[in-house]
């Protein structure tokens, strides 16, 4: 005799979402970070000071692992960043960057893992 019956239903489902996400964190922390680094990049070249372009064309990025890279390969790209500039010419571009990197990044998240919830 049964007293109780539970009828468990889209249990398949879960299961297939839990599969799915597991296969697709890593390209998803790749999507991130590499929208992230960009962004940074991007921002880097946009605020770089120029005067031969030198420094703003050595800027790049990439993502190895879990680390977003910006490279910047200009030998005095520091020094640079550092110089202090009248309010014409502010030379923290880096700084500026990370800043607004900082400011974007959760929306680079929340956008990724909206996409992601939609496949």
């Amino acid at each position: 005799m049964v007293f109780i019956s539970i009828n468990i239903e889209g249990l398949d489902q879960v299961i297939s979402n839990l599969g799915r996400m597991r296969s697709e964190t890593p390209n998803i922390i790749h999507d991130i970070l590499q929208q992230g680094s960009d962004f940074m990049a991007n921002q880097m070249r946009a605020n770089a000071h120029v005067i031969t372009g030198r420094m703003k064309a050595s800027i790049s990025n990439h993502v190895v692992g879990d680390s977003g890279i910006v490279d910047v390969s200009a030998p005095y790209a520091f020094y640079e960043n550092r110089r202090v500039g009248g309010p014409k010419a502010p030379h923290d571009f880096a700084d500026r960057a990370l800043s607004a990197t900082m400011q974007i990044l959760p929306n680079i998240i929340m956008s990724a893992l909206q996409r992601w919830t939609s496949l």
